[in-house]
């Protein structure tokens, strides 16, 4: 149980690096989808962004999934009508940056996110994803592209999420990897050059240039993360064709901007996770957005509140980052809309709107900043079937808008309708589960065994389950008049490592509700140094929340308020864990009483 719980739900997001992405179940798709007999669809009156430019009093004909007019005197034979008289009508947006697991197509689509272009994926869940997009069947999903496996090193970036990855291990190796990914069906290549750094192991500058020249013999582009402008410059000078990333180490450089325009790379900045990374807490607002809020499925509101849990990160200065923006743009350089969602403080759909917001502010129109999500990005990534325009022959994906975000971006929140092959896509989400049963108060006395009530039980846990190489066990101990004995030795080999004891109801996914409780409470003593309690629902993903307190080698008392637990859903609760770490050592500690205190 343990095992499949941490697979499920534990993702310790390395700061500066990237994410690990929980793999959560998919919500049941809704077909309940609006039918008509008639066999088109006439939008009237409506102001028009087809991705490029803007026209006033458009009338928009769909046929079979694809737009089969647009303008005056459109043929309206058996078609229903629909005025659009003061709405706008964009193309389906497109994050162009993005991890797809879980329910992220059907979240996506939810909030007007028509196509993902997917960063790493696991293949075996592509290859079904990639049949389906090239349908026009009605569809409760938003359509993904990929580069499945992203090129990294033994234990480098990418080999911590728990499945296998094809690393590389040298510049001789690029051909024949680019073959495997050329076989998965990857339609375009990601790499991680991360060098000049001690936290985890990186591609070197040649065999990441070996990567790029066999991608492109390959007809395929290739992107790269990094952290640091000096990455970048060295990434476009092997030939790069976009950065998937935007630094934020320092202020961007004339000859970096001169650079960039001369090869004509793009960039995905994501400004979306480096203001998570650097704790702005815009996600936070976005949740209590009455645009966003009531859209939100079950714990997806925990997750906009979550963060990386550091204010300041080596090459994540946000104001940096949105002022490179800023002078990238202005001089030229082609910036697409991405949001790497779903790392802490982002949701797939949903914080697309937030990125754009960034770009405005960082000196778009709203106009360039809808381009960006459109237009730019299939054109860039050659998307076929016209993806992100509106013009007669492409697919019908587009979303209805109550107002016009020409005049304010943030109106692309608003929506009226989301159409996905033609066809209007059914908004309203799942109701929340807020029926748990109640947790009991006294969790865990320790008198006679590791056994609590109804079905919780204390287990190791540590981050071998996410291929580090720390160690933990517990037991009971008759000591004290009966504690769990935890013993954890932390070791490098995971960016973020732990070990410690994990509580859990063994047998069953059923979670558990805190509500009622203000308080987790417990005694402590053992090797001095600074712990954690990290919590656990079903929907965690990226850094869970989790508070930290001190330990001595005397019988403390700690008492951690709920409300502390930033991002914490109390109705869900399906595991907490009592950790040391990251703190590389040897550490032997006891836990007693561990209660729910009012």
């Amino acid at each position: 149980m343990l095992k499949r719980t941490l697979f499920l739900t534990l993702a310790i997001v390395v700061l500066g690096f990237g994410l690990l992405i929980a793999i959560l179940p998919s919500p049941k798709p809704d077909t309940s989808q609006a039918s008509s007999s008639k066999d088109g669809l006439l939008l009237q009156n409506a102001r028009l962004f087809d991705g490029e430019t803007t026209r006033e009093n458009v009338d928009l004909l769909v046929r079979n999934g694809e737009i089969a007019g647009i303008g005056p005197d459109l043929d309206a034979t058996n078609v229903q009508t629909l005025d659009m008289a003061g709405k706008t009508i964009i193309p389906g947006l497109i994050d162009a940056h993005t991890h797809t697991y879980g329910s992220a197509l059907t979240t996506s689509l939810r909030f007007g996110v028509t196509s993902n272009l997917d960063m790493f994926m696991a293949a075996s869940l592509f290859a079904p994803e990639k049949a389906r997009r090239n349908s026009l069947d009605p569809t409760a999903k938003a359509d993904v592209f990929s580069a499945t496996t992203l090129a990294t090193v033994e234990g480098g970036y990418g080999t911590q999420y728990g499945f296998p990855i094809d690393t590389l291990n040298g510049p001789d190796s690029a051909p024949a990897w680019v073959d495997k990914r050329v076989e998965e069906g990857a339609d375009y290549i990601k790499l991680v050059y991360i060098p000049r750094q001690n936290r985890i192991p990186s591609l070197d500058l040649e065999t990441a240039s070996a990567i790029i020249d066999a991608a492109h013999d390959s007809g395929l582009l290739v992107m790269a993360h990094i952290s640091t402008q000096r990455a970048a410059e060295e990434m476009i000078d092997a030939g790069i064709d976009g950065l998937v990333h935007l630094f934020g180490d320092v202020e961007v450089s004339d000859a970096f901007i001169a650079k960039a325009k001369a090869a004509d790379i793009f960039i995905i900045p994501t400004l979306a996770v480096i203001a998570s990374v650097n704790a702005r807490g815009h996600s936070k607002v976005l949740s209590e957005d009455p645009l966003i809020a009531p859209f939100l499925l079950a714990g997806q509101s925990s997750l906009l509140s979550q963060s990386f849990g550091a204010a300041n990160v080596p090459g994540y200065r946000f104001d940096l980052a949105l002022n490179n923006v800023r002078r990238l743009h202005e001089a030229g350089v082609t910036i697409l809309a991405g949001t790497d969602a779903p790392n802490p403080g982002t949701l797939h759909g949903a914080s697309l709107h937030q990125e754009l917001a960034y770009y405005v502010e960082a000196g778009m129109t709203a106009e360039e900043a809808l381009a960006s999500a459109t237009s730019k990005p299939a054109i860039r990534f050659s998307l076929p079937h016209q993806r992100g325009h509106l013009k007669q022959g492409a697919r019908a994906d587009f979303v209805v808008l109550n107002s016009d975000p020409l005049s304010d971006v943030s109106a692309t929140k608003d929506i009226h309708a989301i159409y996905k092959n033609g066809v209007p896509v059914e908004r309203l989400p799942e109701t929340s589960n807020s029926n748990s049963e109640p947790m009991p108060s006294a969790i865990a006395q320790f008198d006679t065994g590791m056994d609590a009530p109804d079905g919780w039980r204390w287990m190791h846990t540590d981050d071998r389950f996410a291929g580090g190489k720390s160690e933990a066990s517990v037991s009971f101990s008759e000591k004290d008049g009966g504690t769990l004995a935890v013993s954890a030795e932390i070791k490098s080999g995971f960016p973020f490592p732990w070990g410690g004891a994990f509580l859990t109801r063994e047998g069953s996914d059923e979670p558990g509700s805190v509500a009622a409780y203000d308080a987790l409470e417990f005694t402590i003593r053992g090797t001095p140094g600074t712990y954690s309690v990290m919590m656990f629902t079903p929907d965690t993903t990226g850094v869970p929340p989790t508070q930290t307190f001190s330990v001595t080698e005397v019988w403390t008392k700690v008492s951690l308020p709920f409300d502390g637990f930033n991002g914490l859903d109390p109705n869900r609760l399906i595991g907490m864990a009592i950790v040391a770490g990251p703190e590389r050592g040897d550490f032997q500690y006891q836990i007693d009483n561990v209660s729910l205190a009012n």
